[in-house]
């Protein structure tokens, strides 16, 4: 019986039982994630229809970090009050919504080191 078997017909076997074994064992283990995922990818449709959100938020994020780059430069060579600094990033960031706020908190972090958490904390209120 198994002398009758081609090694072309083993090797197509082979390669249909993998291509059924493998995505039945993905399905298995990982369809929390994969429905978290399927999940998160329609909310982000039903926001912006026809625009990808993850170039958007991109965009957004870097046109923020660039605007707070020029308050930093603005802000380094002169005394410049800690609230009048707080009000004018509150501003820029009021204008930009999704952005990543660890990113952001992250360069606020190290380019406003006379920032406290609390006044970071308000920046996002």
């Amino acid at each position: 019986m198994l002398q009758s078997i081609s090694w072309s017909q083993y090797f197509n076997f082979l390669l249909i039982a993998l291509l059924i074994y493998y995505p039945a064992i993905g399905l298995l283990f990982y369809r929390r994630e994969l429905a978290t995922l399927i999940k998160k990818r329609n909310s982000n449709r039903d926001d912006v229809p026809g625009i990808s959100s993850v170039s958007l938020t991109d965009e957004t994020e870097d046109k923020l970090l660039e605007e707070l780059r020029e308050v930093h430069h603005a802000t380094t060579h002169r005394e410049f009050p800690k609230e009048e600094l707080l009000l004018t990033i509150i501003q820029k960031v009021k204008q930009y919504r999704g952005v990543n706020k660890e990113l952001i908190n992250q360069f606020m972090q190290q380019a406003f080191p006379q920032l406290e958490e609390r006044d970071r904390r308000r920046i996002w209120q």
